[in-house]
């Protein structure tokens, strides 16, 4: 810093001119200048006088008259020796943000966007920057993430001060992984839908072509044309009986009608009798030809052609044209068609929720009003109830005309599960995301409070044993309410494909029945045999066959009855609705809730993670609504379990009842959200493709294109959080427990026995094999 004194003495009145005069001297013998490239030290100026023109200039100082300290490090000599100026300031990139320091040393950089990448798993974002012909590259799972990561590498490739040094945004070898991973089912997803888009337009061309050869062979088949070329309108007729001599009926033809054999048979029929005959032989002439005589209400007709149905059009436009000059006695007039009777015809009944009477249809209203009182605090259009499935507390006999003793304690929805990439052995995920699983898992949560009330003896389900475990008490029962049949064995069926014999009554011994004619109408025209006319017969009623349906939904082979079955795999949500007999191609690796249901009735329902507390606890009723059968249930749920080979006494058989009663027609929309919900518990929402909840369901959206990972936690329902809340109970009650899941998972007990005689059951019994679980690491 100069001092005031220097100032004075050579008139400057700020250092500016002082380091700009100083600048502009040549260096001084004794003072060491150093420079940092890529900067160089500029020349000395030009013409130096003892007052130069400053310059702008960062640097040294000037030097004082009597050994003063100039500017930056060095030191006057007296006179007008003034010290050497110090380095210029490097700009140094540590500790900055990529972008920041790329900005501060090139102004003139730029980014771009090369491409984007959307998909389920994620966005990916491509970026660069260019200087000096030098393109500059980032990648990244967001747009600044792929900006800093290029603008890193610019820094680099220029080499800037302390680069290296730079602020990390974030792991750039982990970002190069998730979009190359991103980018790589987005290229999958594209060839199935190249895929799927050009099987539609093959399908397309083809149906075009048939309908195109099916015209032609139209056009061709010698059928009689319209009169004109104005299309045919739709027109309904009625019978009714006028004389020879009037001429002035409504016979004159339409320009839109289409005058052919079916118009003829609709206005003068339909007693019109038709004699075809081939009056040259083809041996002689090369071609055929033939002769049809129709006779309409006594008048004859006849027409000639080369086949028979060009020889009948021309005697049906002969008639027509006698017709038109001399109506005869019967002629069916047309009667006014109603414009709404169609809409009338194809309007469907408006849907009314019936009255509920029965027990089940009660409780199946009540358990569905209470999830929608819960579904109503939720700002989101989540709550589709497709397969909708809640486990009852029931407390004594059941009342019709009382419900206090029924509470809902558990439930779930949903029709997914999760797609096979996603599947862990950590215990965070939820699998199976139908509505029976995750309404048992939603009951275990439920169980564990129950137990942990028993240990502290405060009211429960659970009475305490002498031997240390927890029972049900005799006073309560639990029931199973789903709106639909479970999906698997429980829908199985299978009808014959030849159809039932018509009922055959032998003729009684009576005299002819009378025949039923009224005034004026023709008689009747015998069909096959001439001996027995086809007639209607007066007070018989005819014996009608009951309908067939060949083709049903759940149709199933007789060989597969009562085997396991597996969900179907999707690409992009991660299984379907609905299960078909193991194939390795099509089938996810967990098992339908009908195979589950079945091997909880022999096991219980409280799982492996609760055994060791709690004795078997059984579903005793299952009210069941649409696709209801009761001999499919029986057999998905017990009968095919009970040659299982196991010491004393396991399971419990089913009561089950039909639910009537339901909200609407049809089941409601599916889609790859599902929900459930224990008692004093939150309701969590759970994004089935990746197994965990969504943090806020208020915003999660309907399509599950547009969901945002980050929301997804883990859920309180996962079986480590049950597992969590075992130990934590075992903590306060001071009781032993395991210190991980996979002991109990993995360890033997009874609920491991009887499984695995179940398993074990259905593979000696050719209904196939119980999938192999991979063991819990946690």
């Amino acid at each position: 810093v100069l001092s005031s004194g220097i100032n004075a003495e050579y008139g400057y009145s700020n250092a500016q001119q002082q380091s700009d005069t100083f600048n502009s001297m040549p260096a001084v013998a004794g003072i060491q200048t150093t420079y940092s490239t890529p900067y160089q030290r500029p020349a000395p100026f030009p013409n130096f006088q003892s007052r130069p023109k400053p310059m702008k200039r960062n640097g040294g100082g000037f030097g004082g008259g009597r050994g003063g300290r100039g500017r930056g490090r060095g030191r006057g000599r007296g006179g007008r020796g003034g010290g050497g100026g110090g380095p210029p300031k490097v700009y140094s990139c540590a500790n900055k943000h990529p972008v920041a320091a790329l900005k501060n040393i090139r102004p003139d950089a730029t980014f771009e966007t090369v491409c984007e990448y959307q998909c389920k798993k994620g966005s990916a974002m491509v970026v660069s920057t260019t200087l000096d012909g030098v393109t500059y590259q980032g990648e990244g799972t967001k747009a600044v993430i792929a900006k800093a990561l290029a603008a890193a590498r610019a820094l680099e490739g220029i080499n800037a001060y302390q680069h290296e040094l730079v602020e990390k945004v974030a792991d750039y070898e982990e970002q190069k992984e998730q979009v190359t991973a991103i980018i790589a089912h987005w290229q999958e997803v594209q060839v199935e839908r190249e895929k799927i888009k050009k099987e539609k337009e093959e399908r397309n061309q083809k149906r075009m072509e048939q309908q195109q050869a099916a015209k032609r062979r139209k056009e061709n088949s010698g059928s009689a044309a319209p009169v004109t070329d104005t299309p045919p309108t739709e027109v309904t007729y009625v019978t009714v009986n006028k004389p020879a001599t009037d001429t002035t009926s409504s016979a004159t033809p339409n320009a839109s009608e289409y005058r052919d054999y079916g118009m003829l048979i609709q206005r003068y029929g339909p007693d019109i009798q038709e004699q075809t005959v081939e009056t040259v032989d083809r041996k002689i002439t090369g071609f055929f030809q033939f002769t049809c005589k129709l006779t309409v209400q006594g008048r004859s007709f006849e027409g000639e052609g080369g086949s028979k149905k060009s020889a009948r059009n021309n005697a049906v436009e002969r008639a027509f044209r006698a017709f038109d000059l001399e109506p005869p006695p019967i002629v069916n007039a047309r009667k006014p068609k109603d414009p709404s009777a169609h809409d009338r015809k194809r309007a469907r009944a408006e849907f009314k929720v019936i009255e509920p009477v029965t027990f089940q249809d009660k409780l199946a209203e009540k358990c569905w009003n209470l999830v929608t009182d819960k579904l109503a605090d939720i700002a989101c259009p989540l709550g589709n109830r497709r397969n909708f499935v809640g486990v009852v507390k029931v407390k004594g006999a059941e009342d019709p005309n009382n419900l206090e003793n029924c509470e809902l304690v558990a439930f779930g929805n949903g029709s997914h599960l999760i797609k096979v990439e996603n599947m862990t052995t950590d215990g965070t995920v939820i699998k199976d995301s139908t509505g029976e699983s995750l309404a048992l898992r939603a009951f275990r949560r439920y169980l564990l409070d129950q137990i942990s009330l028993c240990f502290k003896s405060q009211p429960s389900v659970y009475i305490k044993q002498l031997d240390g475990k927890c029972s049900i008490d005799n006073a309560y029962s639990f029931y199973l309410y789903t709106n639909s049949s479970p999906m698997g064995d429980c829908r199985a069926q299978h009808t014959p494909d030849t159809p039932p014999p018509a009922p055959s009554t032998p003729a009684p011994s009576t005299p002819a029945p009378v025949v039923k004619q009224e005034p004026g109408e023709p008689a009747a025209v015998a069909t096959g045999d001439a001996a027995t006319p086809t007639v209607k017969q007066e007070g018989t009623p005819t014996a009608r066959r009951p309908p067939f349906r060949r083709h049903r939904r759940f149709q199933t082979n007789l060989e597969d009855l009562g085997k396991v079955t597996y969900a179907k795999v999707d690409l992009i949500e991660g299984s379907m609705e609905g299960t078909v007999v193991f194939d390795k191609e099509k089938c996810h690796s967990i098992v339908s809730p009908s195979d589950k249901l079945a091997l909880r009735q022999m096991c219980g329902v409280q799982g492996s993670i609760l055994f060791n507390f709690s004795n078997p606890v059984y579903i005793s009723k299952y009210l069941v609504g649409r696709s209801y059968g009761e001999e499919n249930l029986r057999r998905a749920l017990w009968e095919r379990m009970k040659g299982v080979k196991v010491r004393g006494s396991a399971g419990l058989e089913p009561q089950l009842a039909k639910v009537e009663w339901k909200v609407t027609r049809n089941p409601e929309k599916r889609d790859p959200w599902a929900f459930l919900w224990a008692k004093d518990h939150a309701l969590e929402f759970i994004f089935t493709p990746a197994g965990k909840k969504y943090e806020n369901p208020d915003l999660a959206p309907v399509d599950a294109k547009l969901v945002d990972t980050a929301q997804l936690q883990q859920s309180e329902y996962c079986t480590k959080a049950l597992f969590a809340a075992l130990t934590k109970i075992c903590q306060d009650s001071q009781l032993s427990c395991a210190n991980k899941y996979s002991t109990i998972k993995c360890g033997k007990n009874r609920y491991s026995e009887v499984k695995q005689a179940v398993q074990k059951h259905l593979l000696d019994s050719g209904l196939g094999s119980w999938p192999e679980k991979r063991v819990p690491d946690y």
